[in-house]
């Protein structure tokens, strides 16, 4: 776990280098993807790491999914990844900047849904798709 997405993630909040980037000064910022990090994960180290990375960009970040829905990051019974092994998570995001973008619609594609349309042989994805709507607020 220590190569995983959101330990690079972590590590550019962390550094000056990169998170003048990553939050710039208007926050007119839209991060988006497969972040391979989930609150349903149960290790410690798992949470510990989760817990660490939504405190690192709850000021300046918002999930469009959590906000639009009205949950907490982690409160959410959809999922957006299927393993193998029958487990499932939410590890795919759109966090945009605060007061910077108005939410007009976010969603998850259902499994069922996104299944039957044959993405993950047709795409290459094994997730659902995660979708927000969104205006830059002027």
């Amino acid at each position: 776990q220590n190569e995983d997405y959101l330990m690079f993630v972590l590590n550019a909040v962390k550094d000056p280098e990169y998170s003048q980037y990553l939050f710039p000064a208007d926050n007119k910022v839209i991060w988006l993807g497969d972040f391979n990090w989930s609150a349903q994960l149960t290790s410690s180290f798992a949470q510990k790491k989760f817990k660490e990375f939504e405190q690192g960009i709850s000021e300046k970040l918002s999930s469009a999914y959590h906000e639009f829905n009205n949950f907490a990051l982690g409160t959410e019974e959809i999922r957006t990844f299927f393993d193998t092994r029958a487990r499932a998570y939410f590890n795919d995001y759109i966090f945009v900047g605060k007061n910077a973008f108005e939410i007009e619609s976010a969603f998850v594609g259902s499994e069922k849904e996104w299944a039957l349309t044959d993405c993950d042989r047709t795409y290459s994805s094994d997730h659902c798709p995660v979708m927000a709507e969104v205006n830059l607020v002027h």
